[in-house]
């Protein structure tokens, strides 16, 4: 039986459709996922190449001009007139640009240096200009002893209980014990939930006996049902029996992938190749399909799953696939378009801070503008 044979006709009557067997219909469903992964995964790595050449040299070449506002903005952020609102807008807007830069890989060590100082002088923490350490490395240094003063040790006691000093015992005693009152409670309550489950489940076993008995047991997969299978494929492919020389290569290729497929047992691919060319005088008999269904299962379980991995195999192609993937490369194109033109609006707000906003007057103004948006809910760049 070919593949021809299985796949639903073109009509689009149910008539076809129903006549298929079961194994028919779980194979066409199975080759179909397998065509869409095949489809998906080379239009999914295209769409990866085409948004790093489009959208990532965009969002690098915006960052850039990111990095120069947030150095701007630094300088604006140790002038000692600005109001606490105004420093806590301008804090949020450098923290939201550095961020972006981070998912950029544009947060480099002299950006790094430049925050750093910037922090500890607010914090009162002196950098010292003479240390082996970064200012960064200072900093996170500072952090780290700061956390070590407030270790487990001084919530939790060496037994894992909770510290005498700032828990009552007598307290936390009847505290557990209204804890396990609760659980005791919750328990039973639980148990009769699953006596009412059981008795449920077993009238309905008893009402559906009869359906089940009815069933027929799938045929197990035999070694002489694999060796027949394979004997009727290779006897087609042999490439010895075939006089022309550019199919007489081909067979050579299919011949070794049966072979191969023999070694390892991989029984989907034996089928496959018995399915594309063994003759009609050795189609599957009932008894094989049966035999078959368990495994072809699993198989299109697999086609499936193996979307997700597809999907899934780098951060990038996640992003690509989420935010611009489609079936039509018009969509695509469009997403495209898209999502370069915020781009470009974006970027053009960064260059108007950079060109506009050069003294501590005017970056009031802005940080007015910012905090009124905020208030009513507009957004801001």
């Amino acid at each position: 039986m070919s593949t021809q044979q299985i796949v639903p006709g073109k009509t689009g009557k149910k008539d076809s459709y129903k006549s298929q067997s079961r194994f028919q219909r779980l194979w066409s469903e199975a080759e179909a996922v397998a065509s869409d992964n095949v489809k998906l995964e080379k239009e999914l790595d295209d769409l990866v190449r085409r948004i790093g050449s489009e959208i990532l040299a965009a969002e690098l070449k915006m960052g850039e001009t990111i990095r120069d506002v947030v150095y701007r903005q630094i300088d604006f952020a140790s002038k000692k007139s600005l109001l606490k609102w105004q420093r806590s807008e301008l804090s949020d807007w450098m923290e939201q640009n550095l961020s972006e830069l981070m998912m950029m890989g544009l947060l480099d060590e002299p950006l790094q240096n430049k925050m750093a100082i910037l922090r500890a002088s607010q914090m009162g923490f002196e950098i010292d200009p003479d240390s082996e350490l970064s200012p960064a490395e200072q900093l996170d240094q500072y952090f780290s002893a700061e956390d070590d003063q407030y270790g487990p040790d001084d919530l939790i006691s060496s037994d894992g209980m909770p510290n005498g000093e700032l828990f009552d015992d007598e307290d936390f005693d009847d505290a557990m014990q209204v804890e396990c009152d609760d659980d005791s409670a919750e328990e039973e309550a639980l148990e009769e939930l699953l006596r009412k489950l059981r008795a449920e489940f077993e009238e309905d076993e008893e009402g559906d006996e009869n359906i089940n008995s009815s069933e027929q047991a799938l045929t197990p997969i035999t070694n002489e049902l694999l060796k027949r299978l394979f004997r009727q494929t290779a006897a087609v492919l042999h490439p010895d029996k075939e006089p022309e020389a550019h199919r007489r290569k081909e067979k050579h290729e299919l011949m070794s992938q049966l072979l191969k497929a023999r070694k390892e047992r991989d029984l989907i691919t034996i089928v496959k190749l018995h399915e594309e060319h063994s003759t009609a005088d050795s189609a599957f008999s009932l008894e094989d399909e049966q035999a078959l269904e368990e495994v072809l299962v699993d198989y299109l379980n697999q086609q499936r799953s193996r979307m997700e991995e597809i999907v899934e195999q780098s951060p990038m192609h996640m992003m690509a696939y989420n935010e611009f993937y489609s079936q039509k490369p018009a969509t695509v194109t469009r997403k495209i378009n898209a999502h370069l033109k915020n781009i470009n609006v974006r970027h053009e707000a960064m260059r108007h801070f950079m060109t506009e906003v050069k003294t501590l007057k005017r970056l009031k103004e802005v940080l007015s503008e910012r905090y009124a948006a905020h208030s009513f809910g507009d957004g801001w760049q």
